[in-house]
């Protein structure tokens, strides 16, 4: 064999390996996506996209009907603002059943959840809106028809951990 020959097998090598590297560091390759706005969402295991549009995503899980709503709020961090509107917003709503708050922390963004239930839903289930700034862009994330607050908070954590920049598009 020739030198040209072992150059290109070493090329070759390399290149698998640099391939391998960047499979297993994406949060994005392998896995299914959707974007907000500007910013890539991976989705949860078991959940499809039901309906997108420009500044809003929808994703379903089809065995459980539990919904994740992400809608792009607006630039810039406006995040306490938006969850305080909520929170007085829901107080004065006579249809509105246990309103608990809470600050997360969640790989450094800070998260500011509402969880409550709306009796007239006609299963009663817990719903909840998060409200996250992140990617330059305030995010409001709603959680309906879960039935396990586990299963909530880890698709909740998923979701946020894996919201990156479209760097396909120019950014703000």
């Amino acid at each position: 064999m020739n030198k040209k020959w072992i150059l290109i097998l070493i090329f070759l090598i390399v290149g698998c390996c640099c391939l391998f590297y960047v499979i297993e560091t994406s949060s994005t390759v392998g896995n299914a996506i959707t974007v907000v706005n500007k910013t890539v969402v991976s989705l949860p295991d078991e959940f499809s996209i039901e309906n997108r549009e420009n500044r809003y995503s929808t994703l379903l899980n089809k065995n459980t009907n539990e919904k994740i709503t992400i809608k792009d709020l607006s630039k810039g961090d406006s995040a306490l603002d938006n969850f305080k509107e909520k929170l007085i917003d829901l107080s004065k709503n006579p249809d509105i059943n246990r309103i608990t708050n809470s600050t997360l922390n969640i790989d450094n963004i800070t998260a500011y959840k509402i969880d409550y239930q709306n009796i007239t839903k006609e299963n009663n289930s817990d719903l909840c809106d998060v409200y996250v700034f992140t990617c330059n862009h305030t995010f409001l994330i709603k959680l309906e028809n879960y039935n396990n607050s586990t299963k909530l908070n880890e698709n909740l954590d998923y979701v946020i951990t894996h919201m990156t920049p479209d760097f396909k598009q120019s950014q703000d």
